[in-house]
């Protein structure tokens, strides 16, 4: 504008253009341009102001104030584990105020409640002998007790000349068991109406509850040992089938997916199929007829029907 105004000779142009020049040769209305910015790249903020330069606050790492906190006295001390029979003990770290004797995990050892008997209710009971002697009984029972009641685990550790399988394990078990208990039962009922139980008895424990619970269960469940074997059998030829035969099953189960689906479509639309052909045998269904004798049969221009 400077040198169109000098062109034009017009005073109060130049005056104006001076103006405006100075104005744009002072950008951002005056304010000071920061150190290490250049010219330039101050001048293409324009009016706006400057962005904040002050860093955001990361990740600070506060030192541990140990000063601050008393020492807390620990101990090597010894330890057993009540879970074990053999008394073996072993040392770790512990605070001197929460000594503990006894292991922290030890409570989670939960035992299973396994029936036992003697000779004498062993021999007063009829049990079916089915091959078994008294020995391999009393085996049987041990390694119960020892792997509770894991019937794979007893069966894979049974050394005996006996070969058995898990039926034959739980059907011995069970058997033996249920007849113990009804024999010893029945002989606590008959004390009972002998003698007169005294005013305060004893609570059971916790072991006794335990077992009491396991008589009630074994005296409820009636094992059918032929039924286990079918059912073993049937498991062991699933398992074992070839490919092919996975296959065949596989695609006959889609086959049958399919088919239900189209039942449901048919289904679905059998209202409006039915309401279909209602309508086109009422489309095909002719108009009465009018008999040609008729008396009374004429047309007018009016569309009336006059007397003939």
């Amino acid at each position: 504008m400077g040198d169109v105004a000098d062109i034009l000779s017009m005073a109060g142009a130049v005056a104006a253009a001076g103006t405006v020049s100075g104005s744009q040769r002072k950008p951002n209305g005056g304010v000071k341009k920061p150190d290490g910015m250049s010219r330039e790249v101050f001048a293409l903020l324009g009016n706006a102001s400057l962005p904040p330069c002050v860093q955001t606050a990361g990740f600070q790492n506060n030192k541990a104030e140990l000063a601050a906190k008393k020492a807390v006295p620990w101990l090597w001390a010894e330890f057993s584990n009540s879970a074990r029979s053999d008394g073996f003990k072993l040392k770790h770290w512990q605070r001197a105020s929460n000594v503990l004797s006894d292991y922290a995990f030890a409570r989670f050892n939960k035992r299973t409640a396994v029936v036992s008997y003697t000779d004498e209710e062993y021999a007063q009971v009829d049990v079916a002998n089915d091959g078994w002697t008294k020995e391999d009984t009393d085996y049987l029972f041990e390694l119960c007790a020892q792997y509770d009641l894991r019937w794979y685990v007893v069966q894979d550790r049974w050394e005996r000349h006996r070969e058995v399988t898990v039926t034959d394990i739980k059907n011995r078990y069970f058997s033996v068991s249920k007849k113990i208990i009804t024999s010893r039962r029945a002989k606590k009922l008959v004390v009972a109406s002998m003698s007169t139980p005294p005013v305060d008895a004893p609570t059971a424990t916790v072991s006794a509850k335990a077992m009491a619970q396991t008589e009630n269960a074994i005296l409820d469940f009636n094992y059918d040992a032929e039924y286990d074997r079918k059912r073993t059998l049937q498991l062991a030829r699933l398992y074992s089938r070839p490919a092919s035969e996975e296959k065949e099953e596989t695609n006959l189960l889609n086959e049958i997916r399919r088919t239900d689906m189209q039942l449901r479509r048919l289904q679905q639309d059998q209202p409006k199929v039915s309401l279909i052909s209602k309508r086109k045998k009422s489309a095909h269904t002719p108009p009465p007829s009018i008999p040609a004798n008729s008396s009374r049969h004429c047309l007018s221009k009016r569309g009336k029907c006059g007397s003939g």
